[in-house]
This record gives structure tokens, C-alpha cells and sequence, in this order.
């Protein structure tokens, strides 16, 4: 069936799917709430999406942000490694109800290509689930924090390990950079930088990167231990502003928006490391940092090197592939517009380890 956005989040909230007791942001219909509110406000057309759920709890929806025409899981498409509200076996179970419900809804033969996500239940992320061939796992590294910063830095490759040094002797307060990593989300005048600086940077598709900021806003608004802002001032100026959210252990990187008049090449990496170096320093019970490496297929590679930088431990992912396939992923896992599961004979995986 489909849904307005309102309606989606009510339906999962009856359902029991999202729950203000939820772990995660994801699955709190208070988060989506204050979501939509502003997504509505600075962007505008939130009425205007539309679910596609399926019986099953299955629900996806076109993110008109994307511009590519895919289907993804339902409003996670400016969210890096979201969390899903279903498990790998309630994925696979309730799989062949696909499409034959985007069929029921007038939709013949979609293109659903997810993002990766994180699907409920234990699992080690350092390996593919291996029951799981009918996805596509992706690698995409993050940093495993240590008791101390100089075993972290020890943990790097040797080449990592010597870029990060120069980096921090770079980008110093006595070379007039400061560093601040607090819950406060952006006050007025911040989220105008954020708009703006957004805007020259990335033209008509800031809505996108703006989208991406106002996610761990929005969960600072209901879950403030959730979320992480960082500021990077160079010489008293904004010229950095970072998004983080909390999931479980691992804080995952969200947005980053940099002062395009002011480029400073190695700050992004340095910031990383210097919310790295606060985690521990402040015995933070957290124990990774996701860098979001690599979120899909399509990521350019010019996006996952200056991210690996910091990663020394390995972290897989699923991606949903299905319906009417791009002949270039044809020899991935995927199902196939008849609802059969192709080439899922063994785990496929893709990304460089760390």
C-alpha cells in the first residue's frame, strides 16, 4: 500500500516496529517526527513522498533528493548506515511480497537498489553473515578506538600511522584550528552556514547535504546522548561543522559541511582524528568510529580515500538489490523482476578491507 510519510510512521509505531524505547534513532517515531518537521520546513515537499509498504513491514519509497529513480528503504536516503527496523530473516522472509505488492500499487518492474543498512539482530560486522548470499555485503572500514590515542594511532598501517602525525602537527591551536565535540546542536546562525556553505558547494544538490545535517538534528531533539556535533575553527572562524549519531557502540559519521572560501586540505581526515582523541580521552564507552567509507554501488572512489585514512578494523553491510536490474549489476545477488533469488549461490562482497 502506500503511505504519506505521517502515515508510514504511525503504521510502524501501531505495528510495534518503532517504539520511543527503540535503541536507536531509526526506530523512534519522535525522531521521524521532528525529521519530517524540518525537512518540510528548509526543504520542503515531505507531504509529497510516497511509501510503498509491503504486508510484511517491508517498506521502500524514491528518494526525490537521489535524482537517480531508484527505490531505497523507506526516508533513510540521506542517512548513512541506518538502521533497519527488521531483521536479515524477516528480509528474506518476507522477500517474495516485493513485488508483487509494487505490482498491486501500479508499479511494474521497479528498480530497488538500497544503501547498505544495519539489520537487527547479532551479528559480527568484521565478517559477511554468511546464511545471507542474497545480499550484497559491502566493506566499509571504521576505526576501532583503544584505552589510549597512542595505541589507536599504533593500530594504523605504517603509512596511515605517519599521515595522521603530520596531520595533527598541521592542525594545531597554535596554528590557530580548535576543535570542539559537544551534544549541542547548531544554534540559528550555524544552520545558516550550514545552508549557505552547502549551497556553494554543492549547487542544486544541497538539498541533499542539507538533508543529511538535518538528521542528527533532529535526533538531538528527543535522544540528545545520540548525537554528536563537532566544530573546527580556524583562526575564530567556523570552517567545519560535523555530524555524528550514536548507534550502540559506534559513533557513525553523517554530514560534514566546510567553509568553501577557506579549504584546508587534510582538516576533514584531522577532524576524524580529533574526535577519535576526545572519545578516548574522555573514556567514552563507545568503541568505534564508522567513517561511512562506502554507503552503495554508486559512491565514487574520490569519497572512500580520504575516509579510510583513519579505519583499521573491517565492517560489513547488506545491500538489497531487485526488480529491473542495470545490466552492470547483473552478476550480483539480487531478485530478479519474477521474484527469484539470482546468482546468490555463495556471499558476494565488495569494498576494500581497511
Amino acid at each position: 500500500m502506500l503511505q504519506s510519510p505521517h502515515e508510514y510512521v504511525a503504521w510502524m509505531a501501531r505495528s510495534g516496529r518503532f517504539s520511543p524505547q527503540a535503541p536507536v534513532a531509526e526506530l523512534d517515531p519522535r525522531v521521524w517526527g521532528a525529521y519530517l518537521r524540518a525537512y518540510q520546513a528548509q526543504i520542503g515537499g515531505a507531504s509529497d513522498l510516497q511509501i510503498l509498504t509491503t504486508t510484511r513491514g517491508l517498506a521502500f519509497y524514491r528518494d526525490p533528493l537521489a535524482d537517480d529513480g531508484n527505490y531505497t528503504w523507506a526516508l533513510t536516503g540521506p542517512i548513512s548506515h541506518p538502521w533497519a527496523p527488521f531483521s536479515i530473516d524477516d528480509l528474506l522472509a518476507a522477500a517474495p511480497t516485493i513485488l508483487s505488492t509494487f505490482a498491486e500499487d501500479g508499479i511494474e518492474a521497479p528498480t530497488i537498489l538500497t544503501d547498505t543498512f544495519d539489520p537487527q539482530g547479532a551479528r559480527d560486522p568484521r565478517t559477511p553473515h554468511e546464511p545471507a548470499p542474497q545480499l550484497l555485503w559491502v566493506c566499509s572500514p571504521r576505526a576501532r578506538l583503544y584505552d589510549t590515542f597512542a595505541a589507536y594511532l599504533e593500530s594504523l598501517t605504517c603509512t596511515r600511522r605517519q599521515a595522521a602525525r603530520r596531520l595533527l602537527r598541521d592542525f594545531t591551536s597554535e596554528r590557530g584550528f580548535h576543535f570542539e565535540l559537544s551534544t549541542r546542536p547548531p544554534d540559528a546562525a550555524e544552520l545558516d552556514f550550514i545552508l549557505e556553505q552547502g549551497a556553494l558547494r554543492w549547487g542544486e544538490g544541497a538539498h541533499y547535504a542539507l538533508a543529511q545535517a538535518l538528521w542528527p538534528i533532529a535526533v538531538a531533539a528527543h535522544r540528545p546522548e545520540q548525537a554528536l556535533f563537532c566544530r573546527t575553527y580556524a583562526r575564530g572562524q567556523l570552517n567545519l561543522f560535523n555530524t555524528f549519531v550514536v548507534r550502540g557502540g559506534v559513533l557513525t559519521s553523517q554530514s560534514t559541511t566546510r567553509r568553501v572560501a577557506d579549504p584546508h586540505p587534510g582538516l576533514g581526515v584531522a577532524v576524524d582524528l580529533k574526535v577519535i582523541e576526545a572519545l578516548i580521552d574522555r573514556r567514552s564507552p563507545l568503541t568505534h568510529l564508522d567513517p561511512t567509507c562506502r554507503t552503495g554501488l554508486d559512491d565514487p572512489p574520490s569519497i572512500e580515500v580520504a575516509k579510510r585514512k583513519v579505519v583499521n578494523e573491517p565492517a560489513y553491510q547488506p545491500l538489497l538489490l531487485a526488480g529491473a536490474i542495470p545490466d552492470t549489476y547483473a552478476a550480483l545477488p539480487r531478485l530478479d523482476a519474477e521474484g527469484r533469488w539470482r546468482d546468490a549461490d555463495a556471499i558476494q562482497q565488495i569494498g576494500d578491507l581497511p
